[in-house]
């Protein structure tokens, strides 16, 4: 467990981060946000969840670039979110953490990454959230899910692997947004759906560009 004094270093490096954003982050979300961060460390030892280890580049390229998602969401009562290959939680968590009525579904096909995040999700008390063992294939294929999510979000996957299936899932006026580090060329593949528009953003203290590119149903 981290120490008092460094516990409120992270917490004001998260504030800091978040009033950037335009996100005035309450007492507990900081400090849930906080918590996520020693738990994701802790359990990183044992498991392979992340290679970014250092505090300040969890905060700003895992933390404040999930939240960065919030600028391609529009304000949907009782949203739906499926997180597709979550890992562990980027971006689905800390949205769900500072925006408690999102409805979220991580997708993560590894049982590893899937335990720590139903730790997580249980121990922060995590309403309308769940963890799902599956790939999106294979999500899709049920059926269950057709035609239920508000957002997709997708992060650091290869879309040709992914796109395909998430199509099906989308609500009438859904939205699939992509976690990108460079905006779309003419050349991506959208599987049945059509590059709305794009949202760049420079993450804080120089850690690069980044753009979110948002498709929608042609």
């Amino acid at each position: 467990m981290f120490h008092v004094e460094h516990s409120e270093q992270l917490a004001r490096w998260i504030r800091e981060g978040a009033q950037e954003l335009e996100l005035l982050l309450g007492s507990d979300q900081v400090a849930d946000l906080v918590w996520y961060l020693c738990q994701l460390k802790k359990w990183n030892q044992k498991i392979n969840l992340t290679a970014i280890t250092k505090d300040r580049d969890i905060i700003v390229k895992l933390f404040l670039d999930s939240l960065y998602c919030t600028r391609a969401m529009e304000t949907i009562p009782d949203a739906t979110v499926l997180d597709v290959g979550s890992g562990a939680g980027f971006p689905g968590l800390p949205l769900k953490i500072v925006n408690q009525a999102l409805k979220l579904t991580l997708l993560e096909p590894h049982k590893k990454k899937v335990a720590f995040l139903r730790y997580v999700i249980g121990s922060l008390g995590l309403q309308d959230t769940k963890a799902v063992p599956e790939r999106a294939s294979d999500f899709a294929a049920l059926g269950a899910a057709r035609g239920c999510f508000s957002y997709i979000l997708i992060r650091a996957l290869a879309l040709d692997s992914i796109l395909p299936f998430v199509e099906s899932l989308l609500a009438k006026d859904g939205k699939v947004i992509l976690c990108r580090a460079n905006p779309l060329g003419p050349e991506a593949k959208l599987h049945g759906l059509k590059l709305s528009h794009e949202v760049p953003y420079i993450l804080p203290l120089d850690y690069g560009k980044r753009v979110l590119s948002v498709l929608s149903r042609n």
